[in-house]
């Protein structure tokens, strides 16, 4: 049995980098449509990233999101950080 993993990690950062816009319309231009795609695959792999390189025992303490950087403010919150500028 084959074992594949997903190693396309270009862009990671997108979602750490920009903000989210508003929701797509119909009238949404195309170049919106793509960056919005670009933009979530990029926060579903941050956030993957995130998770699986922390401890279970830390992860669990941390509540759950769907958002990389609000994942990251969460953690930053819970052990006192005060150097990340985020």
């Amino acid at each position: 049995m084959f074992c594949l993993i997903d190693f396309s990690i270009n862009d990671v950062n997108l979602a750490l980098r920009t903000h989210k816009h508003v929701a797509l319309t119909n009238e949404s231009a195309q170049t919106q449509k793509i960056f919005h795609k670009d933009r979530e695959n990029s926060n579903r792999k941050s956030l993957k990233v995130i998770m699986y390189t922390m401890e279970k025992s830390i992860r669990q303490s941390i509540p759950e999101s769907s958002n990389a950087k609000d994942y990251l403010k969460a953690i930053v919150e819970h052990f006192g950080f005060t150097f990340i500028n985020y």
